[in-house]
């Protein structure tokens, strides 16, 4: 076994003696150093007497499952970060959704295969050795760019990792750090970056998060901005959902940071519960992944994969169009107040692929499908945000104008449901209900709230008129293709309609007579002419000579009789000529199809 100070240490549980060999086998290969345990609960010992840099679990041991050693693991300080892989022979969707929710990084089929084993270790090995460079960072006060205190690790994005700070040029003042990984680092990315963010460092916005200080340290780029006390919006949500005051507040808060990047040209494209944080006071658009467009114009970054959550992009943004607008991230900030007012993102899923597919072909259910009792107005701003058109979302314009007065239709909601539950708590004390006056009940709604009620509905009527007109050229090439189709679909109908009218209606009643009339049969072979009742032309015979007959016909050009049998218009055949024959019956003579039956001379 290699052992020596920087050898990875890596703790196995599996209670297989023939897959505890295995692995031996794979990670004296790697030069790793292995801690081979029989089940979890050893597997967890081990880990708390020493961390470990990867750890691998197979899920059905004895004494303590995998699943609940990941769980443990995960509990503990130094566990946060460490990668964990499931191991299981199960491969069905609800074994893997079950590991990676316990905590786990990956999860593995058995038999697990020699080399798709050594990829993952690689991959998790080179993860884990970038965080523990993160945590040492913090545990030795590092001085980063040689001004910068680290003191506590944040969190980790899918690029970066953030860190609380301290300034110690400005006395020791609290900051975020955030620094992008390295394999992001290219020369175009760094300078669009510095560029992006000289710009919004001159923003002086009460909702957008401050940025103090920007640069590049080495090959990594860093943001130091404003530390923001209380979190992010995510953090809040963990405690449940938010009130229509609290989202009307963040609607209110980020259409205005918004509004401030549109004048510089910029675009957000990344609005999602993560990067918008309170500080107790406002809510701040941060996290800032943006660049500028090269020709002046507003467009999503150079590289815009590595900016984007797919659960929250809007579907201009995923297919690519070349030019995007500030209604993109209106759709976002419509889907972050969604979830938070619901609790639920229904775009969202662990694969990112699932993501896109619901953003391209899912519409969200409206906000009374989930049975609470949500303001209409506020339903309607956010189904319009969440439109998959993007001339049917309302403008920063249009935004600015109709949130104010949402805001304060919902400060006297809420006035009033505060009464409300200071009334029904003093009622349930009898000393505080004695010292409660009459007059405290419940006022009713103002007309004031009701006449804001009614300018809010006419306001959101007006904003779907406008943005139905801005829609109606996209539209109007679907409106004429519709139209035509509808218009020859319906000459085709009246087309079929009219020929089974005439072979029910016109030709029956004109070529073959009704069943028991008096009429002039033929002679099929002898040209016999004779009037007789007919009650069935297919069995009919003349009375004299037995022979089979038909209808008595006569050309108007020629003036010759000639039978038309029952069978003559059903015959199948490819000629024209025969076919147009069968229908019309064309005379044998002259070939003329003016022909016309010949009429009994009475009755």
């Amino acid at each position: 076994m290699k052992e020596f100070k920087n050898t990875p240490r890596i703790i196995v549980a599996d209670d297989s003696k023939l897959a505890m060999t295995f692995y031996e086998h794979i990670l004296d290969y790697l030069g790793c150093e292995a801690v081979l345990c029989c089940n979890g609960r050893e597997a967890l010992d081990e880990f708390n007497k020493e961390p470990a840099d990867l750890v691998i679990l197979d899920i059905e041991m004895p004494v303590m499952s995998g699943l609940d050693a990941c769980r443990e693991i995960r509990k503990t300080p130094r566990g946060f970060t460490v990668p964990i892989v499931m191991v299981s022979s199960h491969e069905g969707e609800d074994e893997i959704v079950s590991g990676l929710n316990a905590g786990a990084n990956d999860y593995m089929v058995k038999p697990v295969r020699e080399a798709h084993l050594i990829a993952k270790l690689k991959t998790f090995l080179r993860v884990s050795s970038l965080h523990k460079k993160d945590i040492d960072m913090v545990r030795s006060s590092h001085l980063f760019a040689g001004r910068y205190r680290m003191e506590k690790l944040i969190g980790y994005g899918a690029h970066s990792v953030v860190f609380k700070a301290f300034d110690i040029q400005e006395e020791e003042k609290p900051v975020a750090v955030k620094i992008l990984n390295e394999r992001v680092f290219s020369e175009d990315i760094a300078h669009l970056f510095a560029e992006t963010a000289g710009k919004i460092k001159e923003i002086s916005c009460d909702n957008i998060l401050s940025i103090y200080d920007f640069g590049q340290f080495g090959e990594q780029l860093y943001l130091v901005l404003e530390f923001a006390a209380h979190g992010d919006l995510a953090f809040i949500l963990k405690k449940g959902t938010l009130s229509e005051y609290d989202a009307v507040k963040i609607m209110l808060d980020m259409v205005k940071a918004l509004k401030e990047l549109s004048l510089i040209n910029i675009l957000h494209l990344d609005i999602k519960p993560e990067n918008i944080l309170y500080d107790g006071k406002n809510y701040k658009l941060g996290d800032f992944g943006f660049t500028p467009s090269p020709d002046g114009g507003a467009t999503i970054p150079v590289k815009k994969e590595i900016w984007g959550s797919a659960a929250y992009m809007a579907p201009e943004v995923i297919t690519g169009e070349d030019s995007l607008s500030i209604k993109a991230d209106i759709y976002s900030l419509g889907l972050t107040v969604f979830e938070a007012l619901t609790g639920d993102n229904p775009f969202y899923s662990e694969k990112a692929a699932v993501s896109i597919f619901r953003q391209l072909n899912v519409l969200p259910p409206g906000l009374r499908a989930f049975g609470k009792n949500f303001s209409p107005a506020l339903s309607d701003i956010i189904e319009l945000m969440l439109s998959k058109n993007t001339a049917e979302r309302p403008d920063l314009q249009e935004l600015e104008l109709t949130l104010p007065q949402l805001l304060e239709l919902m400060e006297q909601k809420k006035s009033r449901e505060d009464l409300d539950k200071a009334r029904k708590e003093a009622e349930k004390n009898v000393k505080l209900l004695q010292s409660v006056k009459k007059d405290r009940d419940v006022p009713p709604v103002s007309d004031e709230e009701e006449s804001i009620a009614r300018h809010l509905s006419s306001e959101i009527e007006r904003i779907r008129r406008r943005a139905y007109r801005r829609s109606q050229p996209q539209r109007r090439f679907h409106r004429v293709l519709l139209a035509w189709t509808i218009l020859g679909g319906s000459a085709l109908l009246s087309l079929a309609v009219g020929l089974i009218l005439y072979r029910l209606l016109w030709a029956d009643s004109t070529v073959r007579p009704p069943r028991g009339a008096k009429i002039v049969v033929m002679g099929v072979d002898s040209g016999k002419i004779e009037e007789q009742r007919i009650l069935d032309m297919s069995k009919a015979v003349l009375r004299s000579t037995g022979e089979k007959v038909g209808y008595a016909y006569q050309c108007e050009k020629c003036g010759r009789h000639f039978p038309v049998t029952d069978e003559a218009p059903r015959k199948k055949s490819t000629d024209p000529d025969t076919i147009f024959a069968g229908i019309f019956h064309k005379c044998p003579s002259c070939d003329s199809f003016f022909t016309i039956p010949v009429k009994p001379q009475k009755e």
